[in-house]
């Protein structure tokens, strides 16, 4: 057996290791579709409106307003003014220890007459005013003085 040997060039170079890197794997992300969200319809919170409730002091023997009373009739006037359903119930009283029976009881229903037409002479229409009155049957107040009164309370 024979061989020979042949030579092209003058050498030869050694040459570098080829390294491949795997190109990473992209997954696309999956799609999700996005519901729409229900529209929640939010309705305003109702308002609670307080009755109020004010009571309207008188002098002995007496159905005329005082100055320091009318402070709470204007109190009535705003609210009612503000709230245009509501309506307004004033009772009147006297005190037992004194007057009689039929004197108390027209004393009272002038009390709550004052208050009624103090409220219809700043607009209030006579339609949203009750007047009641009770004269020395009822005593709202242990004070005899507190009972010379006309309570006055609005109703919604």
């Amino acid at each position: 057996m024979a061989g020979f040997t042949i030579k092209f060039g003058k050498g030869y170079k050694k040459t570098e290791p080829v390294y491949y890197e795997p190109e990473p794997v992209v997954t696309p992300e999956p799609v999700v579709e996005k519901k729409p969200e229900p529209v929640v319809e939010k309705k305003p919170e109702p308002v609670v409106v307080e009755p109020i409730k004010r009571d309207v002091f008188f002098e002995l023997n007496s159905s005329v307003i005082r100055a320091s009373e009318m402070g709470k009739i204007d109190e009535f006037v705003k609210f009612l003014n503000e709230n245009p359903n509501a309506k307004v119930e004033i009772c009147g009283y006297a005190d037992v220890k004194t007057g009689n029976e039929n004197i108390n009881m027209r004393l009272s229903q002038k009390r709550a007459d004052a208050a009624a037409e103090a409220l219809k002479a700043k607009g209030i229409a006579a339609d949203r005013i009750k007047v009641e009155y009770k004269g020395d049957t009822e005593q709202p107040y242990s004070v005899n003085e507190q009972n010379r009164v006309a309570i006055c309370v609005t109703q919604l």
